[in-house]
């Protein structure tokens, strides 16, 4: 069997045959009848487009650069536009849905993507940690109800490294640090030490990563807004 790949206006498309066709004397005849008169050809691939996958071209456009090194064209307008979904959730979550594509440029990429990981780590471990604060709950009779991903993360750290959590009294209150320190023999019979660090570590870094990333997405769509305003005025 043989694979053509052909392109079309809509795309591209993979068609498979049987080799010998295009190998035999009257190769050109039977091409012919065979796809061309017949029509029988008929595609192994089903092909997909829907906004998942412009999502994902809109993706390679931006970064053809890191991907093809040796492709010096960029991304045109009418591949900027419209804006990726993801992208203008991002923004709009960080009270920066101002930004059009316009205004759009790698920093703002950039650290739109940082924030992006931030928050898909804490959705990733949600579920971990809400099964945590229903346990502190129980071993510690602590009221966690409506505590964020940083507050429990604090509070595992408190339990199992009170040393690197010498300021958790700002995020939680002197009493439940004290009863978390009191009970964690307890929760060494339920809980693994490690992961629950490692759990605690990678939200805590991620908390500090957002906050510092936010502000620094606000200032770059700022700058992007008034250089896109400034360059407007020059425009008319």
């Amino acid at each position: 069997m043989m694979l053509l790949l052909f392109e079309t206006p809509s795309g591209f498309a993979i068609f498979s045959f049987r080799a010998s066709v295009i190998e035999e004397p009257n190769a050109l005849e039977k091409i012919w009848t065979h796809f061309i008169l017949n029509g029988t050809a008929k595609s192994k691939i089903t092909c997909v487009c829907d906004p998942t996958v412009m999502e994902l071209m809109w993706g390679i456009q931006i970064r053809m650069p890191s991907l093809v090194p040796k492709e010096t064209s960029g991304p045109t307008e009418d591949d900027h536009l419209p804006m990726s979904q993801g992208l203008r959730k991002v923004l709009r979550d960080y009270g920066c849905d101002y930004v059009n594509p316009e205004m759009l440029d790698q920093p703002i990429l950039l650290t739109a993507c940082a924030l992006f990981e931030c928050d898909s780590l804490e959705d990733e471990k949600s579920e971990e940690l809400s099964h945590l604060a229903k346990l502190i709950k129980v071993v510690s009779g602590i009221n966690t109800e409506g505590w964020d991903s940083l507050k429990i993360a604090t509070a595992l750290k408190k339990i199992w490294c009170p040393e690197e959590a010498a300021n958790s009294c700002e995020i939680i209150s002197e009493g439940d640090v004290s009863r978390l320190v009191n009970d964690a023999d307890k929760y060494k019979v339920k809980l693994e030490k490690d992961a629950c660090l490692e759990l605690s570590r990678e939200i805590m870094k991620s908390r500090g990563v957002r906050a510092s990333k936010e502000k620094v997405l606000q200032k770059y769509a700022e700058q992007a807004k008034k250089a896109y305003e400034a360059q407007k005025l020059i425009n008319h």
